[in-house]
């Protein structure tokens, strides 16, 4: 009876260690798998094209209904960052996160970026997982304040469309 724990066990691990190799992480026979909730971020505001210096920059994450909040301010060249958002989790269902980056500037809040982010991959947010890491787009984002929060931009193959609305581009 004892037995029966492992086969259960061995059949989970050997099913994520053959669907997501470089994703599982060895901690024991229930290995577990880096959630990237919001990929890390590299940004500038800018204001009529001029960068925009202490701008309150909020990085918002909905993921498995609890929220990840980080705050920054932007320098003296309009730049802002931030570091890799990750968890690590059993993934036994689809991933689903609502990301969000919010610029606060001279009291008004501009929607900076908007996704709803369907895959646990670092840079999953502007790339599909079957590229190759010399090919990843990382984000870097301008964020002009004078632009349209509602504009909408589409990435990734057709199979795995997505949207990101709001005023950042990326390059």
């Amino acid at each position: 009876m004892k037995h029966l724990f492992y086969i259960p066990s061995l059949a989970l691990a050997s099913i994520l260690l053959t669907h997501y190799p470089t994703q599982v992480h060895a901690m024991g026979i229930l290995d577990f798998m880096r959630i990237y909730i919001f990929s890390e971020v590299d940004g500038t505001v800018l204001m009529d094209g001029k960068p925009v210096s202490g701008a309150e920059v909020t990085q918002t994450a909905d993921y498995k209904n609890k929220i990840h909040t980080y705050t920054t301010i932007t320098d003296d060249q309009g730049r802002f960052h931030f570091d890799d958002m990750y968890e690590y989790s059993m993934r036994l269902s689809e991933t689903a996160i609502l990301q969000k980056i919010t610029i606060e500037f001279d009291g008004k809040e501009y929607l900076a970026w908007k996704l709803m982010k369907k895959n646990e991959h670092q840079y999953g947010e502007l790339n599909d997982a079957s590229i190759p890491d010399s090919d990843i787009q990382k984000i870097n984002l301008t964020c002009e304040l004078t632009g349209n929060q509602d504009n909408k931009q589409t990435v990734g193959s057709e199979m795995r469309r997505r949207t990101i609305t709001g005023l950042c581009r990326w390059n």
